[in-house]
Parts: C-alpha cells; structure tokens; sequence
C-alpha cells in the first residue's frame, strides 16, 4: 500500500512541475509582432470555430493562431515575426480562405502588454486587448469637443489623434453624451496628467480639447456596439 501511495505522490508533484511548462509552451514568442486578422464575430463559441477551420486548410500557421478580443469582437488572428511575412500569408489567406484579411501591428491593434491580458470564456482562451475601457483609479481623460453627429465622424477624428498617440491607441474612445459623439483620450490618472497631454493634441484638434474626469463627465455610461470590428464601439453616456 506505501508504494501506492508513493505512486501517487510521485505523479501529484510531475503533473504540479509539468504544468507551467505545458502553459508556457501554449504562449506565443515574444518576437511576434504582426497579425493576420482574417475573421471577427461577437460569438465567442463561432470565432473559436474560425481558428479551428483555418489550420485545416493551412496547417502551416496551426501553432500561430490565436483568438483576440478587441472591444466587443472576438477577432481570430495569426501571428507572423515580420510584416513582410504577414504581408505574403494575407494575401495567400486573403485569396483562399477570407476576403477582407488585413495586417496588423499587434502592439498599435491591439496594445503593448498584449501577451499579459490572457482571458477565458465559456471554455475558450483568448487575449484581450481592453481597448477603450475605463480603469478603475484612471479617470482623467483628454475630450475633444468637436460635437459631431455620428460614430463615423468621431471614428475620423480618431484616425487623426492615432498618429500622435501610437502608444495610446488602447486607450482611445468614442463617446455620445446627449446628441453629440466626442473622441477621446482616456485613462490618465487624474485631469492634471490629461491637461498636461493636451499639447500633444493634433493642431486643427487642440482648440477644442479639454480635460475632464470622466466619473463626472460621463458618471452613467453603457458600452455600444458598431456593426464594424474596424470602427470603434462608442460609449454612451445615460
């Protein structure tokens, strides 16, 4: 009996020892930096079924292939080392698999710490980018008051504030408060920080930025969705 019960120690301390390793393997290098997005759903179950048909076709990029969540998409993603190599699968997955592929930068799609943010639902492991969410502690924010009267109006100014804020592109909103959509730079950890980022507002933009704390701005807001992974979910606020 000892040596059963020796058996099944020995077994117990292998599978506590094995099992970060088994994890680490599932992580992806460090080196990759670009993706191939070549599917979106909001169904988290019908996106895994995207990155299980893929490496059917292409067994190649089986390994590669990942599932983002990128506001309230679920965009299923291979990764590549160089975009020159992203560049070459898109156009095979593109012609083949997926019209409307399109290349990424991983850490301006989706945001620098990307590989930190690893999540599961209903049984499928994903990485979420958490972009254009409000952080707990974080409610300064640079409002640009440019009162326009629709989501894709707001999502060109935004397209204007990513040359400058490439850092921030994770932490770019869309707001509707009233009747009006204001683009937005958000958590900074206090109005002041957000008043001090305001130079760095693009120059046709700067005259109508303002900081503001966001809990006072927008106190009751509810996330709305864009039937469109490429343009940006707004929020509004109640």
């Amino acid at each position: 009996m000892k040596y059963y019960y020796r058996l099944i120690l020995t077994i117990l301390m292998l599978s506590v020892c094995l099992a970060p390793l088994a994890s680490s393997q599932d992580q992806p290098d460090s080196a990759f930096s670009y993706g191939v997005v070549y599917s979106s759903e909001r169904d988290i179950k019908k996106a895994k079924n995207e990155t299980d048909q893929l490496p059917q076709r292409f067994p190649q990029y089986q390994k590669e292939n990942y599932l983002f969540k990128r506001r309230n998409w679920y965009a299923s993603v291979v990764l590549f080392k160089s975009k020159t190599d992203a560049d070459e699968s898109r156009n095979i997955i593109d012609s083949e698999y997926s019209r409307g592929s399109f290349v990424v930068n991983l850490q301006e799609w989706c945001r620098p710490d990307w590989r930190k943010n690893r999540a599961v639902k209903l049984g499928v492991s994903y990485y979420d980018c958490k972009r254009g969410e409000i952080m707990d502690g974080s409610p300064g924010a640079i409002i640009i008051d440019a009162q326009l009267d629709s989501s894709q109006k707001a999502q060109d100014k935004i397209e204007i504030l990513k040359d400058k804020f490439k850092k921030l592109q994770h932490n770019l909103a869309i707001f509707k408060n009233g009747k009006y959509f204001y683009p937005a730079v958000i958590n900074y950890k206090n109005t002041q920080e957000a008043n001090q980022q305001i130079p760095q507002v693009p120059q046709e933009m700067k005259n109508k930025a303002k900081a503001v704390n966001i809990n006072q701005w927008c106190p009751r807001r509810e996330l709305k969705p864009v039937e469109d992974p490429k343009i940006y979910d707004y929020i509004e606020c109640k």
